[in-house]
């Protein structure tokens, strides 16, 4: 079978291993896939394309929470095009590695008890409590 971006390989994440040091302003990752039950190989210089998705029951749990419809529409800055909450957050946000900017346009998305809630269980400058 040939794999393209059309007919895309869903490998799975065997490791990934922090290669720049702590210190470095660059965060250089190298990251190892599952590719044995396909027919591709992988030769120096070859490159791919990655197209990571977050869990649905994540991502069920988190709207729940913040009592936000799934199907609720959003725009992304700088965009014209809309999706749902739940799209978007599956396919095109990072919802492990939280940014202090993200936190701070998603509290301005949200009602005041999601506000309250972000303050009481996130400390922006480090990690979700």
């Amino acid at each position: 079978m040939i794999y393209d971006r059309n007919n895309q390989f869903p490998a799975r994440l065997k490791s990934r291993i922090r290669v720049s040091g702590e210190q470095s302003d660059k965060n250089v990752q190298l990251l190892a896939f599952d590719i044995s039950n396909s027919d591709l190989t992988y030769e120096c210089g070859d490159s791919i394309a990655i197209f990571p998705k977050n869990d649905p029951i994540e991502i069920s749990k988190i709207l729940a929470l913040l009592k936000v419809q799934p199907d609720a529409r959003v725009k992304f800055p700088n965009s014209d095009i809309a999706t749902s909450v739940f799209s978007a957050l599956c396919e095109n946000c990072d919802i492990i590695n939280l940014s202090k900017k993200f936190l701070q346009w998603f509290a301005d998305y949200l009602n005041d008890s999601g506000v309250e809630f972000l303050n009481k269980e996130i400390d922006i400058n480090r990690k979700i409590l």
